[in-house]
């Protein structure tokens, strides 16, 4: 389920090249969910083929990449609701910090299961 944020950061068309507040917001809501569900996907295919021999180790792998680049999207983030606070935008604030939060359980998630 997208939030509210979510789903209209995915009705906005902003190129990756455009620097602006509203292309930033965008960009980051719709990579985290991307990001999310990417993990989500993954981790399937890392439970249904960890008891095998080497087939488990591409999903392990693709899935630290993806912790990597979740790290890395929270604290783009984190500039961007700086932003958004100090222009009042506090709906937008909320929208972003909720998506983080998603983000960061998936993340817990995949580590507990890489871990065991």
């Amino acid at each position: 389920m997208l939030n509210p944020a979510e789903f209209e950061a995915f009705k906005a068309e902003y190129p990756q090249t455009e620097k602006s507040f509203r292309a930033e917001l965008s960009n980051n809501l719709t990579f985290s969910v991307a990001l999310y569900n990417r993990m989500q996907s993954e981790m399937d295919d890392y439970k249904a083929k960890r008891d095998s021999a080497h087939l488990w180790r591409q999903h392990a792998e693709s899935l630290n990449h993806l912790l990597s680049l979740a790290i890395r999207t929270i604290d783009e983030g984190k500039t961007v609701i700086g932003t958004a606070q100090q222009r009042g935008l506090d709906d937008k604030v909320k929208g972003l910090q909720v998506a983080q939060e998603k983000l960061r359980m998936q993340m817990q998630l995949v580590s507990t299961a890489l871990q065991s």
